[in-house]
């Protein structure tokens, strides 16, 4: 490359997408790698920066029925890009993301915009997409870490007269609102629905999203990433105890009936998605657990819940999303609560074999070889 290297101050040197792609890969190879942490007097560049990608390239992101996905790859690889650019500026630039801010909301919104428009096309994606980053199960995983690392960094900054979590509450409030207007009778066949737009930016002008969710796979994935995300914002410690508690009662309640939906066959979708929705609800499991002494009982037996499904159903390389998320879990210890899940499975194990040879447990291909 010929001339300076490309930075945050200067910017991409042409208005083509090949030149800006070349801009971000270098900004994230240079000033976002390693430790250091980026001078606060660039904070208005790399704000400016991320709202203008986010603006461009994860707002914009079409949903599915808009045409063939290959034939968006390079917006695909530019939103990846802006994920990673957004991920690394909220850990590496001071106070990037004060919570009582409308540039951070306006972030967090384009974000779960573009979670939900990667969604719908992971339902009936069948196309060789390339590199597997460039797959919309990949694109989609990566939007739902790039949330998680945001709310993780959120800060706290006290403002007269404003409630500094008033911001993360709304939030809260709003995605509480869509999950108990989006969830149905889990017989009814009727499943598609709407959700609300959630006003992300304290009254002001409407910074939100709507998404209509066209599939029964599009519903139980939105509703697993939902979860998810309410799941980061309630286990933060950018949200008052009380408050807390709260949306976490009624987080508890949804979560329990969406694992209920994914388990059964009243939501008709393959293996494989029914696998890819419940492994987020495992994610978002891991955040719920974070809270000692509150954790209710109907959550806390979800991931022995999921286990004996999967010990029951056997070998089947559709579950690897969800069996890759109980792996993570198990191998962190578990509470035993309650018992009799727990030796039901362990029956379950010891009666039964796992393998082409008939010797080897079910437990054995989950969690590595069990000692007798």
């Amino acid at each position: 490359m010929d001339g300076p290297a490309p930075s945050i101050i200067t910017g991409p040197k042409g208005d083509s997408p090949e030149e800006l792609m070349q801009f971000l890969e270098a900004i994230i190879n240079t000033d976002l790698k390693g430790t250091k942490p980026i001078p606060k007097d660039e904070k208005k560049a790399w704000v400016t920066l991320v709202l203008e990608l986010s603006e461009h390239f994860l707002a914009s992101f079409p949903l599915s029925g808009a045409g063939i996905w290959s034939t968006y790859s390079e917006k695909t690889k530019l939103s990846l890009a802006s994920l990673e650019v957004i991920q690394g500026s909220a850990s590496k630039v001071p106070d990037f993301l004060p919570v009582h801010e409308e540039d951070t909301h306006i972030i967090i919104a384009r974000v779960l915009a573009f979670t939900f428009a990667v969604a719908s096309w992971n339902q009936s994606h069948s196309e060789p997409c390339g590199p597997p980053e460039l797959c919309p199960r990949s694109v989609h995983l990566k939007a739902v870490g790039t949330f998680e690392e945001v709310v993780r960094c959120l800060k706290v900054i006290q403002v007269p007269d404003r409630g500094p979590t008033q911001f993360v509450e709304q939030c809260l409030e709003g995605i509480a609102s869509c999950m108990k207007n989006s969830m149905v009778d889990p017989k009814s066949a009727s499943l598609l629905q709407k959700f609300e737009p959630i006003v992300l930016n304290e009254g002001k002008s409407p910074v939100g999203f709507r998404t209509e969710v066209d599939s029964a796979f599009h519903f139980g994935l939105s509703m697993s990433d939902l979860v998810f995300f309410a799941s980061c914002l309630c286990s933060s410690d950018i949200i008052s105890f009380p408050a807390k508690l709260k949306y976490y009662r009624e987080l508890c309640t949804f979560t329990r009936q969406l694992v209920e939906l994914l388990l059964t066959q009243s939501l008709i979708i393959p293996s494989r998605m029914r696998s890819e929705a419940l492994s987020i609800v495992l994610r978002a499991w891991t955040h719920l657990s974070t809270l000692q002494g509150y954790v209710s009982d109907m959550v806390n037996v979800i991931p022995t819940t999921v286990l004996l499904v999967r010990l029951q159903e056997g070998p089947n390389a559709d579950w690897d999303a969800t069996d890759r998320e109980l792996l993570s879990i198990f191998n962190k210890g578990l509470t035993i609560v309650p018992l009799f899940n727990h030796q039901v499975v362990l029956r379950i194990a010891d009666q039964e074999s796992w393998g082409e040879d008939g010797e080897s447990l079910r437990l054995f291909r989950l969690a590595g070889p069990v000692s007798r």
